[in-house]
């Protein structure tokens, strides 16, 4: 780890509860350097300290609350000014390296560690540095600074997700820049980077989770409680390397918490309305006394009902991890998680009228049953391998066992509200499992990431492969319509619908059996070709084979549907570039490509059509003020798609996958502008605008603008939070704040559908509208000390009534929370 990056982690470090001073001219550690520092409070003094002689400190803030410094005048070393400052304050320090020092509570770690050498890679200080450098969505597989990425990039700290009451992966990205979220049923949600949908998602750099069919998509694999993830990276963009099989908008990488060196403890309880509980608590630190083997716990538990009627959600959840140095240069890291969930969801959002208007239920409508049901447990076990080679070269390797299973029932409205009567003339519908749905999953990922010259020049290379296997099963059964009509759409009883999952009469059973197997290879260098100019290139090769077998079973018969395909060699490159202009700013380009699978579907000719090809090219400038404390970035990108599969409406099917045209393609293109870090002492800000457009070329020029209404054109997050000095000092403020234009779906359905499910009337076109709104979500926080800290937060203050997600006349549209509290209390031990 070299002071430049440790000098751009310093840009998002405070925003984290954590501190990273430093000058961009360096004299080093153990130069004397000429002091003029007031007496004030020690992370002042350490700060101008830092600048004065051109140092990098690095520290977490919680450990100089409420200390004095006095005044130095003169000429020092800055051991001996540290000395002086800190050994009467019971804290420590040490040296990463000749120009950066890392600040700590107790004596120095060399009197509480003999057997073992410090690791280089020390996971405390990952807790500073990663504030500001990302290491699983880049192409060179190690830390990098933001502003040396040719990519956007955002790092969602701890600290963030604290302010925010972010405790489900969903509910980080509901906040998260340039991201919209769309709601499909009461517990689970789709997100859209860049106008498409993020389907890659991965564990501590490891290889692309698979998400299984709609059936699995409310269970907790892929809506995670962040009691087990330290920091969240979001990568807006295409994937080229990690994220094969995948549309090109974006990824999220998921990592997990390590265990420190230093003894602690934190409690969260939180307590809001709709009855939403919440606790967790988090246990960390040494095992053995040489500090060799660390260990880390954390339980949580949540309840919570909703805003609208009936639904409920209940979670518990359990993870432990164990960090043991074997050696100087190698650490084994072994660990496990445990979920449970058992909610009572809502499969469907509500509907609209038969004319296409907006129905006007009041906001706690839901058309949820007192039988149904949605429970899933998962079983993580994971192993990494961490070996520096020598001073230059790393390895690291991974393996994650996932089993998921679930067990669900549920029912759902299928029609519009006629605008006369007010009812639906349609029963319900209603899917339940009727044997076993699970999922299991072996990820397997090794890199060997290294530092050399090549042809003179200075070199980050990365090398590696990765290994997912995924098996999915299902059986789910069906009772396509049960109980009555819904008479009065605006005073519905589910007393009236009684359970059918048991009627020996009910409908089909769908049964699927699914294995998924992606592999790749990959490679890259990043190369500093002069001093300001830096250039990265990378290629992945990957290789994907999928068999499914779909059968589908009726009272005294069945039929299957067995299908495979496979991909072999399909290659996605990468390129990107840097130029420094100055110590604040930089400009960059990249292209990146990703591929998604076609399915397997076959032409006219019965060839499989190649997967689709999504590249993103974008071209931005970054910067960094304030020494580092805060960066910036304004990007302008482009991306398209090509080669999606569209129905050849001139062909004769001969098969059931039969018969398609690679015509489709989606075009988006826009602006993205971001500023985070700390602007002021005691202030600090997250804000992102987004200014996109999609079309959807189906067919030679054809066009359909844009394509997918759901993602608003302008789109703004920001989250900000000061705290007082002096006599307030134990007060603190924030806010978060939601604003977006217009969103939109168009639908083509059966105003007048009877239930044998004939359409009176013909068929029509409807386009539903939520015009653009802002919700503003204020927090109010009081410091009893630096161990206890209570905060209060009320969401959508205004109480704005808004469409958080559109459907069609038949259903799923959401209402967005109304105005709403939760009270926080975290204590640190």
């Amino acid at each position: 780890m070299n002071l430049k990056t440790l000098g751009y982690a310093a840009a998002l470090a405070c925003s984290y509860s954590l501190c990273a001073f430093g000058s961009n001219s360096s004299t080093g550690t153990d130069s004397v350097c000429q002091l003029d520092v007031g007496a004030q409070s020690l992370d002042e003094s350490l700060q101008a300290i830092a600048k004065q002689c051109g140092v990098q400190i690095i520290y977490f803030s919680e450990i100089t609350s409420g200390v004095a410094a006095p005044r130095l005048n003169g000429p020092s070393s800055v051991d001996d000014v540290l000395h002086q400052l800190l050994d009467d304050a019971g804290l420590s320090f040490r040296h990463i390296n000749a120009e950066t020092i890392e600040i700590r509570r107790g004596p120095p770690r060399d009197k509480r560690r003999s057997a073992h050498r410090m690791p280089d890679k020390d996971p405390e200080l990952q807790e500073v540095i990663i504030a500001g450098t990302a290491v699983g969505l880049v192409a060179t597989r190690v830390e990098t600074p933001l502003r040396d990425i040719p990519q956007s990039i955002t790092i969602i700290g701890a600290e963030q997700i604290r302010q925010q009451n972010n405790f489900t992966l969903n509910e980080v990205l509901d906040d998260g820049i340039g991201i919209t979220a769309v709601r499909s049923t009461s517990l689970f949600q789709t997100f859209y980077s860049r106008g498409f949908e993020i389907t890659s998602y991965t564990l501590d750099h490891g290889g692309a989770l698979r998400q299984f069919t709609e059936y699995l998509s409310g269970t907790t694999l892929l809506t995670p409680d962040l009691s087990e993830f330290d920091h969240i990276e979001v990568l807006r963009g295409a994937d080229a390397l990690f994220g094969a099989d995948g549309p090109p908008g974006g990824a999220i990488d998921m990592v997990r918490k390590r265990p420190l060196h230093t003894p602690s403890a934190k409690l969260t309880s939180s307590v809001g309305s709709w009855n939403n509980y919440r606790q967790e608590v988090d246990v960390t630190g040494p095992i053995a006394q040489d500090g060799g083997l660390r260990g880390r716990l954390d339980v949580s538990y949540t309840h919570r009902d909703y805003f609208y009627d009936y639904a409920h959600d209940e979670r518990k959840s359990i993870f432990g991890v164990l960090d043991d140095d074997l050696t100087d240069s190698t650490t084994i890291t072994a660990g496990g998680s445990y979920s449970a969930s058992r909610a009572r969801p809502v499969a469907l959002g509500l509907p609209r009228l038969n004319t296409g208007a907006d129905a006007h239920l009041p906001r706690s409508t839901a058309y949820g049953f007192d039988w149904a049901h949605f429970e899933t447990q998962v079983r993580e076990t994971y192993v990494q391998l961490d070996h520096a080679l020598d001073s230059h070269w790393h390895l690291k390797a991974s393996a994650t066992l996932l089993n998921e299973s679930a067990n669900y029932a549920y029912a759902r409205f299928i029609t519009s509200i006629d605008a006369a009567t007010g009812g639906e003339a349609i029963p319900p519908f209603a899917s339940f499992t009727s044997g076993p749905t699970t999922q299991k999953q072996f990820n397997v990922e090794t890199t060997l990431t290294g530092a050399t010259e090549w042809a003179g020049h200075a070199a980050d290379i990365a090398v590696g492969a990765d290994f997912v296997r995924s098996h999915a099963n299902l059986l789910n059964g069906e009772s396509p319509l049960f109980g009555p009509p819904l008479e009065n759409a605006y005073d519905f009883d589910p007393s009236e619908y009684p359970d059918p999952t048991h009627d020996p009469d009910a409908g089909p059973v769908f049964g699927q059996d699914t294995t998924t197997i992606l592999s790749g290879v990959y490679g890259s260098m990043r190369m500093q070709l002069t001093k300001p100019w830096s250039v990265t290139a990378g290629l992945r090769v990957s290789k994907q084979r999928v068999t499914d077998d779909s059968t589908y079973y009726y009272p005294g018969f069945s039929f299957s549907l067995p299908a495979s395909y496979e991909y072999n060699g399909k290659v996605t490159p990468y390129l990107g570039s840097v130029y420094t202009f100055n110590d604040t700013y930089a400009v960059y380009a990249s292209y990146a490509n990703i591929y998604m699978s076609n399915g397997g579907v076959v032409s006219s000719e019965q060839r499989r059509l190649p997967p689709v090809d999504g590249i993103d090219m974008e071209a931005g400038i970054k910067g960094t003020w304030r020494g580092g404390d805060v960066n910036g970035s304004l990007a302008a990108y482009k991306i398209l798609q090509k080669g999606i599969a569209l129905y050849d409406i001139n062909a004769v099917p001969e098969t059931s996958d039969c018969c398609y045209l690679s015509s489709g393609r989606n075009i988006s293109e826009g602006v993205e502008l971001e500023l985070t870090g700390k602007l002021a002492m005691g202030w600090l800000l997250g804000a992102g605008y987004t200014v996109s457009q999609s079309e959807q070329v189906v067919a030679g020029d054809a066009r359909i603008s844009p394509a997918s209404g759901i993602t608003p054109r302008h789109l703004l997050r920001l989250w900000t939070q000061y705290s007082f000095p002096g006599e307030w000092s134990h007060w603190n403020i924030g806010t978060t704040l939601h604003a977006q234009s217009a969103i939109h779906r168009d639908d083509r359905y059966c105003p007048h559908l009877t239930a044998s499910f004939f359409c009176v009337g013909g068929y029509q076109v409807s386009r539903t509208i939520q015009k653009s709104y802002a919700v503003v979500s204020p927090r109010i926080g009081y410091d009893f000390d630096r161990r206890w800290q209570l905060a209060l937060t009320l969401n959508n203050a205004l109480d704005k009534r808004y469409y958080q997600t559109v459907g069609s006349p038949n259903g799923g549209s959401w209402y967005g929370e109304p105005r709403n509290f939760l009270l926080r209390l975290d204590v640190r031990f």
